[in-house]
């Protein structure tokens, strides 16, 4: 048999907390293959894509369509596509890939505490890795901040000192667009991050970077109004 589905009106609906609790109830009677695909699409974010949860999972498009599918059938996830009718068809050859959505917020959050924190970390990095790998130029990148946060989220499990640079200066750059869009208390925690980053020898052994981020970080505490801690840091630099 063929779903089809009210694409406009779906995304138009407002859904009421029983709702919500009848749903979060549904996803636990759910196989353990599609709890398992939901858990990495929730570390994806509220709206995932078929080809990068297929490739967090290391699975094909069509496996990984499959084991989404009891999620479809129960509402727990909407498909962003007039064209999505079968588990075993996602997509046309050549098509772009599908696009899905959590029904709430609640639904997210629970799909994400299926696994145990380690695990949740180990797929944040796998997800910025790859988001990364897709960017041609950081400065203009429209996922800057979903990226950043996948890798902020997985920040102790970096232990390539190459990355963890490569991940400092995103943090910047994403702190001096957060900083330019207003958001100082972003801008402070992106630039916090960037310089948890950098190594102890950061002064000798990547000194521009490490003078960039201080400076960003210094005017950040100034302009949140932590003046004690942007004295103390203006010592330092």
């Amino acid at each position: 048999h063929q779903w089809t589905w009210d694409i406009g009106a779906i995304r138009g609906a407002r859904v009421t907390d029983d709702v919500v609790d009848l749903m979060l109830a549904k996803l636990e009677r759910l196989p353990a293959s599609t709890r398992g695909v939901l858990q990495v699409a929730a570390c994806i974010g509220s709206r995932f894509d078929l080809t990068l949860l297929s490739g967090v999972r290391d699975s094909s498009g069509d496996s990984t369509a499959k084991d989404l599918w009891p999620s479809l059938e129960v509402g727990l996830v909407i498909p962003l596509s007039d064209e999505y009718r079968t588990p075993t068809l996602p997509r046309e050859e050549g098509a772009e890939s599908i696009e899905y959505v959590f029904l709430h917020d609640r639904v997210q959050q629970a799909a994400h505490c299926l696994a145990p924190p380690d695990v949740q970390k180990r797929t944040h990095l796998d997800i910025g890795r790859r988001l990364l790998d897709g960017v041609d130029d950081v400065d203009e990148s429209e996922h800057l901040f979903e990226l950043v946060n996948h890798f902020n989220l997985s920040s102790s499990l970096i232990d390539d000192p190459r990355e963890r640079l490569v991940v400092a200066n995103l943090n910047k750059v994403a702190g001096a667009r957060a900083k330019a869009a207003g958001a100082f208390d972003s801008a402070l925690g992106y630039f916090s991050e960037s310089a948890e980053l950098l190594p102890e020898e950061c002064w000798r052994s990547s000194y521009e970077l490490a003078l960039e981020v201080h400076v960003e970080l210094l005017e950040a505490l100034y302009l949140n109004i932590h003046f004690e801690e942007a004295q103390e840091l203006s010592k330092k630099i």
